[in-house]
């Protein structure tokens, strides 16, 4: 199967949906203890607009933490008003992949660095048939190239520096980490749907006592068609 064909005819189906339907559950560990849970129950339509039932725990410096919580937003409010510090969390970091501080943004090197980037994910993806003539995606850090997991590991460590949304000051400690190992898997059936995407992620932590942890995280994406 060609790689190029396989993604463009899973974006494109993936565009033309109306409904997306599904779970998504996030796990992270510090020497084998739970530091934190995340899982959202979720349904968004172009009428409906998006429901998410969300449950959290939260192990920080110590003090537990639990929220629950049911919302429900129109097509014309979700975006605006579900999760705008997580988006942000995200956005931030996403820029951060593609520009230094001290680098003007936007230029015409920044944007190859960004497609070259790009190329290697891309390239790096591996493809397999999988069950139902279905396929299988995966990703593995450990098969990129050295120069470019260099920069994913010092854009995380650059992260820990500006992670300052009080939503996400337990998720320091996580992004610096060393020796890192990340894995991504993505399920495919035969209409080109994605049914499961799951993220597995280790490394270790160093304190300021120079005592090494073991860090792992993990995530998984349901959606049901």
């Amino acid at each position: 199967m060609n790689k190029i064909k396989l993604l463009y005819d899973v974006v494109m189906t993936m565009k033309d949906k109306e409904v997306f339907k599904g779970t998504l559950a996030a796990e992270g560990f510090k020497d084998g203890e739970k530091k934190f849970s995340f899982n959202n129950e979720f349904e968004k339509g172009n009428l409906n607009g998006t429901r998410a039932k969300i449950s959290a725990e939260v192990d920080c410096n110590g003090k537990k933490m639990k929220h629950e919580s049911t919302s429900e937003f129109s097509s014309g409010d979700c975006h605006k008003n579900m999760y705008p510090g997580f988006m942000n969390h995200f956005h931030s970091f996403h820029t951060q992949m593609h520009c230094n501080s001290d680098e003007k943004c936007c230029g015409i090197k920044e944007k190859l660095t960004a497609f070259a980037f790009a190329l290697h994910i891309f390239n790096s993806i591996k493809v397999d048939e999988g069950a139902d003539k279905g396929f299988n995606l995966s990703l593995k850090l450990n098969d990129i190239p050295e120069d470019l997991k260099k920069i994913i590991c010092e854009k995380m460590k650059q992260k820990e520096n500006c992670c300052c949304d009080k939503h996400f000051e337990c998720l320091k400690e996580f992004h610096c980490t060393t020796e890192h190992n990340a894995d991504i898997t993505v399920l495919i059936n035969k209409n080109y749907e994605v049914e499961k995407v799951t993220f597995t992620a280790d490394g270790k932590q160093t304190d300021e006592k120079n005592t090494v942890h073991e860090m792992n995280a993990k995530a998984e994406l349901n959606l049901i068609w």
